[in-house]
């Protein structure tokens, strides 16, 4: 069934751009957004394209149920999860100076790799991206960070890493695939 969603035109930017750009900041860090896909409501009028058919056993009937989410693994899942990204950062722009650009330009549909050149900017980075992500129900974990000041005001569950940061050489941490 899911062969037959569209899987929507590309408004990424490319993995490779956003990995260059990340390697570029003095300060850097990583986030992933929770049940991404959970989070995007799908139009009352779209839900048949997502049913899905279920039963406990062969012996009881089979039941129909239209999620009103997306569903993570469907072709359309990247497009409508960056579709929302980039609608939240131009309907926000106007209260955040950092955060919309990152959201356009630094998330890979639901990974961030972005940073800064002062631990100061990227702090408020930070906090921009936690409210501005916060206004359309969207939350933040997986953090890591290259600095220990970053993650301080992260609850532990939301971190990827340990503070203090102490990566021996044969440690790393993966975001996107990449260590």
């Amino acid at each position: 069934m899911t062969d037959t969603l569209l899987v929507g035109s590309t408004i990424q930017r490319y993995l490779y751009s956003i990995v260059l750009r990340f390697r570029t900041h003095q300060m850097a860090f990583t986030a992933d957004i929770a049940n991404m896909c959970r989070q995007v409501r799908i139009q009352e009028s779209d839900r048949n394209l997502q049913q899905i058919l279920w039963r406990r056993s062969a012996d009881e009937p089979l039941r129909t149920y239209k999620l009103p989410t997306v569903m993570y693994g469907t072709a359309s899942a990247p497009y409508l999860a960056t579709c929302c990204l980039q609608q939240l950062a131009e309907d926000e722009s106007k209260d955040f100076s950092l955060a919309p650009e990152t959201l356009t330009n630094n998330f890979y549909v639901d990974n961030t790799l972005c940073g800064a050149n002062t631990i100061e900017d990227a702090l408020r980075l930070k906090q921009e991206l936690l409210a501005l992500l916060g206004r359309g129900g969207f939350h933040l974990r997986k953090f890591c960070a290259s600095h220990p000041s970053i993650l301080e005001a992260i609850p532990p569950d939301c971190r990827e890493m340990e503070i203090p940061i102490e990566l021996d050489s044969n440690e790393g941490i993966k975001t996107l695939g990449l260590l």
